[in-house]
């Protein structure tokens, strides 16, 4: 879709989960992250907790994060119950943009609210359209009200996700028309954190 702007942001350094976890540990994670970043002559300016487990979100600031992708809307739950409700929003055709949290909230929470089909289990049985025809009416959604869909996804996702690249690029597609009718617009996490 032309020129559109990447950003590289922190995801851990160990992928350890924030939950329950010893403060010590966190920050061995923390020293662990800042110490990469230096490294690979990168600042981070926003966060995606492992396992969308969001906790102790004060401490993203002693990595100068400024803000953090919120979990999807949709995860409530957690374990088997929880992969089951997320295998059923799946056939939601009803599905929403976010609601932008205008606020002085620090770190800023980021939508989270589209994850890409992973088509890997039962989830390649979902029909590629049916996660096509969720999307558009997300974006459609955002387009009305302003809203913002985030998509997201893991890269393992596209290596064992059963024609996961066309289902991607199909996405791409649909939203690539969009702004080039400049009926959506682009953001990186970074320039949404800047607009609200």
């Amino acid at each position: 879709t032309g020129n559109v702007a990447h950003e590289i942001c922190s995801h851990g350094f160990t992928h350890l989960p924030w939950v329950a976890t010893h403060q010590k540990s966190l920050l061995l994670e923390i020293e662990g992250i800042i110490d990469w970043s230096n490294l690979h002559n990168l600042e981070p300016k926003t966060f995606i907790f492992p396992r969308n487990m969001i906790e102790k979100r004060k401490l993203l600031a002693r990595m100068g994060i400024l803000g953090y992708r919120d979990k999807p809307r949709e995860v409530k739950t957690r374990g088997k119950a929880g992969k089951l409700l997320n295998l059923i929003n799946e056939f939601n055709l009803n599905t929403k943009s976010q609601t932008i949290e205008v606020g002085l909230n620090h770190p800023v929470a980021i939508p989270g609210n589209f994850m890409l089909n992973w088509r890997s289990g039962p989830r390649k049985l979902i029909p590629t359209n049916l996660t096509i025809h969720r999307f558009k009416n997300a974006l459609e959604h955002a387009q009305r009200t302003g809203g913002v869909v985030h998509i997201w996804s893991h890269p393992h996702n596209f290596i064992t996700g059963k024609d996961q690249k066309k289902l991607f690029q199909r996405c791409m597609d649909i939203l690539g028309n969009k702004v080039a009718l400049g009926e959506i617009n682009i953001l990186t996490q970074q320039q949404y954190i800047a607009q609200v």
